[in-house]
């Protein structure tokens, strides 16, 4: 240990001796750990991003949205046959082996009596099973229940906005009017307002702003399918596919049964969490691989900085070297101490690199805007990577220096 200490002290006279041309050697590597400290933080939190965001929909869940109708397509339609997604689409997928669940949802033109103008509310039907294939959470009360749809009854969810505006008339067993009718508050959702946006965007809703009601009971028990068809159009249905079933695989399949089932009209469009998290974790990788590039040629280049104020040292200090040499210092000897210069010099601009790149990643996320996560890989990493490089190319050096004969070493000065 004392050896060791000693080692370090000289290198550290030798480098603070040449201030400016040990700080100019160093560059690079506080470059290349700031690039790789960078990389791996903006790369850990958009995986963590996405993931949240993606998780809000479910990573097993398959979100079918009724597309509009073209100008032209009421002609394409024969009279039996109608546009978009209904109640015969979920009774078709409900038979489906890989799929646990299947969710309808239908908008409705009516807004709750007293809501502020500046709040858009969304009234809905939705199948009972729609809070657990969605992973909606309740605060209060409960949610839709299948004997609300048999019974006819008057009953429904809020959003948590919705409940707020209407203040003391959005409270947990109060009544909403929508049109000529009284609804009972028996539930309100959790808070979503925490969840990224995005999951608004594909999921194409806020259930903030929404009020939930149970699908009629006439609408989803039809004696006549046709009938059910054309009275019971849907603006989404969500699929919650098997734990042990490829998701990705599963959307072809819906797809293709859709499609058929559809006279061959894509009146409808796929939203797949899965196959959306898939494609960005390729996009994130090539960026990743873009900075891990970027953050190895920094490193590089630090290196042979390094390498270069190293060989000026034992151009510069031959003397010294053959005065050690001469007194009795092995090669071994040498060549530890000039690398442990070499490992100093890393070991400060990883240290700095550290400090730097914290500071840039927290200009990135308050002025980019970027998701990042500081984990301890993004730090020790870089680090390591800092000292490999001291090492790697401190040896050339050091070995050069080892090499020297002591009387030559004296005799070239």
């Amino acid at each position: 240990m004392l050896r060791l200490l000693r080692l370090v002290q000289v290198a550290y006279t030798s480098l603070i001796s040449h201030k400016l041309r040990s700080l100019l050697s160093i560059l690079g590597i506080v470059c290349g750990v700031m690039a790789v400290m960078v990389m791996i933080s903006t790369g850990e939190g958009a995986k963590q991003k996405v993931m949240s965001t993606l998780a809000g929909l479910g990573l097993s869940n398959i979100y079918i949205h009724q597309a509009k109708q073209p100008d032209d397509q009421a002609t394409v339609l024969s009279g039996n046959q109608v546009y978009g997604l209904t109640w015969n689409d979920i009774q078709r997928l409900e038979k489906q082996p890989f799929i646990a669940g299947v969710a309808g949802m239908k908008e409705i033109s009516q807004a709750p009596f007293g809501m502020n103008k500046d709040i858009t509310a969304k009234v809905v039907y939705v199948s009972s099973s729609y809070l657990e294939i969605t992973g909606r959470i309740l605060s209060k009360g409960r949610f839709l229940l299948p004997e609300d749809s048999y019974q006819n009854n008057l009953v429904c969810v809020l959003g948590v906005t919705i409940s707020r505006q209407l203040g003391a008339a959005g409270r947990l067993g109060e009544y909403v009017r929508l049109g000529d009718q009284l609804y009972k508050i028996v539930g309100i959702l959790e808070d979503t307002k925490r969840v990224d946006t995005e999951v608004e965007e594909i999921a194409r809703e806020n259930v903030d702003e929404m009020v939930f009601l149970s699908f009629p009971f006439s609408a989803m028990h039809r004696d006549d399918p046709l009938k059910s068809s054309l009275s019971a159009d849907l603006n989404q249905i969500v699929v919650k596919v098997t734990g042990d079933t490829d998701v990705i695989v599963a959307s072809e399949v819906i797809d293709r049964l859709l499609y058929l089932s559809h006279h061959e009209v894509h009146d409808y469009s796929m939203v797949v969490p899965r196959q959306l998290l898939n494609q960005s974790m390729k996009t994130q990788a090539v960026f990743n691989l873009f900075l891990a590039v970027t953050g190895g040629i920094s490193l590089f280049v630090g290196g042979v900085g390094i390498m270069n104020i190293m060989l000026a040292n034992v151009s510069e200090r031959k003397r010294e070297i053959g005065i050690r040499r001469a007194v009795g210092a092995t090669k071994w000897d040498i060549v530890l101490q000039f690398l442990t210069e070499s490992v100093l010099l890393t070991i400060t601009g990883g240290l700095l690199g550290m400090v730097l790149g914290g500071a840039a990643v927290i200009l990135i996320e308050q002025i980019a805007g970027w998701p990042v996560s500081v984990t301890l890989l993004s730090i020790a990493l870089p680090f390591v990577l800092a000292v490999f490089a001291g090492i790697f190319f401190g040896i050339y050096p050091a070995v050069q220096a080892a090499h020297l004969e002591p009387i030559q070493a004296l005799k070239s000065l």
